[in-house]
């Protein structure tokens, strides 16, 4: 009975085993698309480029960075450049990511300096 109970503890100890990971988590994306529409309701963006990094602390804290520019289909050189920055914690929820966060950023158009003009496109 003994050699049971013993055996039964030592599998269980090691399938139920398990101690917190303390690693820290990076995360890269690309923009796949974007969506901007005039006031008639037609699409008048074109594609869009830039990045998204993230970087997670062991103890849930995290810190984002986006930053990607949006093309219009009428213009060659006309875009939108937005930038934005996050601060997230993701809660200690098992099996479901609970993330909290803030963040702020900002949208401006990306006019290429046509002898000292400005976006005169807009």
């Amino acid at each position: 009975m003994k050699k049971v109970i013993l055996t039964v503890f030592a599998a269980s100890s090691l399938l139920l085993y398990s101690t917190p990971s303390f690693a820290i988590s990076l995360s890269v994306g690309v923009p796949i698309g974007a969506s901007i529409k005039n006031d008639a309701g037609s699409e008048v963006a074109d594609g869009a480029s830039g990045y998204f990094l993230g970087v997670q602390l062991p103890f849930g804290l995290g810190l984002g960075m986006d930053s990607h520019k949006t093309k219009f289909k009428d213009s060659s050189t006309l875009k939108v450049a937005t930038s934005m920055y996050n601060l997230y914690y993701q809660l200690p929820v098992p099996v479901v990511s609970l993330i909290l966060g803030l963040g702020t950023g900002n949208s401006n158009y990306d006019c290429p300096d046509s002898g000292g003009g400005t976006c005169a496109e807009i």
